[in-house]
């Protein structure tokens, strides 16, 4: 495996993780403080696979021992303690910007209370 993960970003609510596991390795990672999702990082090519949700207090495994190529992941650390809004009060906000739409990406991969995953690179309905 390589020396850890980078950061890419962070701020008082999110942390973004650039992750790789070399051929031939298995990456463990605690998520102890704060829940997370894990996004394999694929060639432009294929299907955007979906991401997985991991809760605080518990670890992810990337096996990558069969593998021939770097696996690469982003990890998304959720940093807040609990979700900044309920469900009924993302239900307001998006109720208030439904004249200029809440859909950010083509398809939404993941949704729970915690976070919304959305595919921002499918070419579903685009020319």
């Amino acid at each position: 495996m390589a020396a850890g993960p980078a950061v890419l970003f962070e701020n008082a609510r999110l942390r973004v993780l650039d992750v790789r596991v070399a051929p031939g390795c298995v990456e463990r990672m605690e998520h102890h403080h704060h829940c997370c999702v894990r996004w394999e990082v694929l060639d432009a090519s294929l299907q955007s696979p979906s991401p997985t949700f991991h809760p605080q207090g518990t670890a992810s495994i990337v096996d990558n021992t069969t593998g021939a190529a770097e696996r690469r992941d982003l990890v998304f650390e959720v940093l807040l303690a609990s979700p900044l809004h309920t469900n009924e009060g993302v239900v307001g906000l998006m109720a208030a910007a439904a004249p200029y739409g809440t859909d950010p990406g083509q398809v939404l991969k993941l949704e729970n209370d915690h976070v919304w995953m959305w595919d921002l690179c499918s070419s579903l309905g685009m020319d």
